[in-house]
């Protein structure tokens, strides 16, 4: 009885003390995408300074994100086989933050789009590889590049409301957009990545640069 109940409180410590984990980690998540969005609205308005700043914030949440959740699974191999399966409790919690693992995929991918979108606009077109990124996968790269000519699309609007239209930048835009879409055109995805209907997307995007485009070459 003794030994039981000692295993009770066991169970109900490293359960309380993951759960409390896995919170610490859902609050980073959340910052990262804050973080990476804000960079990404300050590039598209031209405050490259400013994106800088928060994306050093999200890319040191990235790194703080990977250090604990590597500390989460490393614990979790040391706690007893015996314990982890007799309380559904503590199996629930491991549960928990293994989806939000995947649940931290979505925050990434908008952490590499802020990283695509600035180093593009800061360093002359320059588009970073996988290589050059924090943690980074294709698939997650492939979803990122996506939805960084959706953000080169929205700059190409900026531009055609501006009063002097640099029409040559709306046209470099087009062609990084087309350059990209035939990259991704010579790979396959899973159906379970999402990627295809981000790549679907993408289309869209360029045929957006395209009306502007043609729009300003009417008026």
């Amino acid at each position: 009885r003794e030994q039981a109940a000692k295993e009770e409180e066991e169970m109900r410590k490293i359960t309380y003390e993951l759960n409390a984990r896995i919170r610490e980690l859902e609050i980073l998540g959340g910052s990262i995408r804050k973080t990476s969005k804000e960079s990404i609205n300050a590039s598209v308005n031209y405050d490259v300074m400013k994106s800088r700043v928060f994306l050093d914030k999200a890319s040191n949440n990235v790194k703080n994100f990977y250090r604990k959740w590597n500390a989460v699974k490393s614990d979790f191999k040391k706690t007893s086989i015996n314990l982890r399966h007799r309380s559904e409790d503590l199996q629930g919690s491991y549960k928990q933050a293994g989806a939000l693992e995947n649940d931290f995929g979505s925050a990434r991918e908008e952490f590499y789009e802020a990283s695509i979108l600035y180093f593009y606009f800061k360093h002359e077109r320059r588009i970073l590889e996988p290589k050059e990124l924090l943690f980074c996968d294709f698939e997650k790269y492939a979803g990122a590049l996506c939805d960084f000519v959706g953000e080169l699309a929205r700059r190409a609007k900026h531009i055609a409301m501006e009063e002097k239209k640099n029409i040559g930048k709306i046209h470099e835009y087009h062609k990084d957009a087309i350059k990209i879409s035939h990259e991704l055109a010579n790979f396959s995805f899973s159906n379970r990545s999402g990627i295809r209907t981000k790549v679907n997307e993408l289309l869209g995007h360029i045929q957006r640069i395209e009306d502007i485009l043609y729009d300003l070459t009417i008026h």
